[in-house]
């Protein structure tokens, strides 16, 4: 058992400050926000992270920001109201929006949903597959270097190394004399161009998307 008050900092919104609803994460620093506060923010405010302020994109935000179906799952899971008092919102606007036409509404969906102002918008056939990172410290000063509180990170396979290296500066609260350096079996990928999930895909061969990076601090030379 346990309050529900104590999780509310990992499944509320940061802009409207209710419950996620079709959570949406920023790749390029992790902050959550249901996906209509987000676009707006971006539309309306600023190209910023309204958390952390860092940019998102200098001309398209939209590229590193994903909806977080593992998120949204956590939040239906523990608050199952959520999807049914969105679903009764839905179902008040279709009725006092007689010439829009209604979607299928009867069951709450596990996974995000399209808003009914996006319901036009044609969008991928699949979302990005979603990659679960395990960072570890390494290297002979390892014992020295601050650890993350939580190693285990859930991101979009599109992802970067850069992405990646940015992350853990921000986390890590590293002075910008400070380099990142990270390794998979051994490889450095911190001069890698590629996504996350093209190094899965060379590094692993089971159908898990699991990889193990280990980071190491070091000065600049």
């Amino acid at each position: 058992m346990f309050k529900i008050g104590e999780l509310n900092q990992y499944l509320t919104c940061g802009l409207c400050r209710g419950y996620l609803y079709e959570a949406s994460t920023i790749t390029e620093c992790m902050h959550t926000f249901c996906k209509n506060c987000i676009v707006r923010h971006c539309m309306e405010v600023s190209l910023h992270c309204p958390v952390c302020s860092i940019l998102i994109h200098p001309t398209d935000p939209f590229v590193h920001i994903r909806l977080d179906r593992m998120i949204q799952d956590i939040v239906y899971k523990i608050l199952p109201s959520v999807a049914d008092t969105e679903i009764r919102n839905i179902e008040k606007f279709y009725e006092a929006h007689p010439e829009v036409e209604p979607k299928d509404i009867q069951d709450p969906p596990p996974k995000p949903r399209v808003s009914p102002r996006d319901k036009d918008v044609p969008h991928p056939q699949c979302e990005p597959a979603l990659i679960s990172l395990v960072l570890e410290a390494d290297g002979p000063e390892a014992a020295h270097v601050d650890k993350l509180e939580k190693k285990f990170v859930r991101v979009v396979g599109t992802a970067t190394v850069d992405n990646v290296c940015h992350f853990l500066r921000k986390k890590l609260n590293l002075h910008e004399q400070k380099q990142v350096e990270l390794y998979c079996c051994g490889d450095s990928m911190s001069r890698e161009t590629c996504t996350l999930q093209d190094i899965h895909d060379r590094f692993y061969t089971d159908q898990e998307n699991l990889i193990l990076l280990q980071y190491r601090i070091s000065d600049f030379d």
